[in-house]
């Protein structure tokens, strides 16, 4: 069964969220974890912070799953470590200061420490989905375990010309889509940006780079690429399907956004 675990600073429960959707589209039973709670499929099975080793044990321990997604925090992997011994795929998705001076953590190079251990147990023929963009994150290549596979809103980076000349691979944006690159020389277009409602047309910078990272998890969990790109265009910005991130409401006339509540 394939694990995906996924920690960053910012952006980890949309995230999951999104490969969760990415793979009911590809037809598998899913168990996730975030910080709202632990879900079979789209169904609540127990709310509160599960973001931690308990939330894998009890994701990991439902019946008839065949994938699982894994909010994985720093608190919950510095107070008890990490709820599986492995990954298939891990993805790092930024570090910044919001966690510091918690659990002793005093700079965000510590934090980098703490959060690169996902990358750390990645299966060697598994993927660490890391963003080039934070220069922390694209330094956990070095003792990564598994394959780099960068995500970058630039498709030059130098970073992933490196990356892919030594086998990896890489997705950015290229003429307005959302392209995966396996080489300097090929670049498959899956989608237009603006097809993908999570990124409001490309205007949520922070939401292209999520939608990215859970599309380069599910490819390289081996999801198809027609589920990935079906379940980019269907998972919406709602109360239902991503509560308290960047949901818009219209109130009398005039569009309200709720984030982060």
């Amino acid at each position: 069964m394939p694990i995906i675990a996924v920690t960053g600073t910012n952006g980890k429960t949309t995230t999951v969220r999104l490969i969760a959707q990415l793979a009911r589209t590809a037809g598998h039973h899913v168990a996730y974890t975030t910080t709202d709670g632990v879900y079979r499929d789209e169904e609540l099975i127990e709310a509160g912070d599960y973001s931690g080793f308990s939330g894998a044990a009890r994701a990991l321990a439902q019946p008839g799953i065949d994938l699982a997604v894994l909010e994985t925090a720093r608190g919950g992997i510095l107070l008890r470590g990490m709820g599986t011994d492995h990954n298939d795929v891990a993805v790092v998705t930024n570090v910044t200061e919001d966690h510091l001076d918690q659990y002793g953590i005093r700079t965000l190079d510590q934090l980098a420490e703490v959060k690169a251990a996902i990358t750390r147990i990645t299966q060697p023929e598994g993927w660490d989905v890391l963003n080039a963009d934070d220069p922390r994150v694209l330094a956990m290549r070095r003792l990564a375990a598994g394959r780099p596979w960068l995500f970058s809103l630039d498709a030059d980076h130098p970073a992933i010309r490196t990356t892919l000349a030594e086998g990896g691979r890489a997705i950015s944006v290229l003429d307005g889509a959302l392209v995966v690159m396996t080489s300097r020389r090929h670049a498959h277009r899956l989608l237009p940006v603006e097809e993908v409602p999570v990124t409001l047309a490309g205007i949520s910078s922070y939401n292209v780079r999520n939608a990215m990272a859970a599309a380069a998890a599910a490819l390289g969990a081996g999801l198809p690429e027609e589920a990935v790109v079906e379940g980019l265009r269907t998972f919406v910005l709602d109360p239902e399907r991503n509560p308290g991130r960047a949901n818009l409401f219209e109130v009398d006339g005039r569009v309200v956004v709720i984030d982060y509540a």
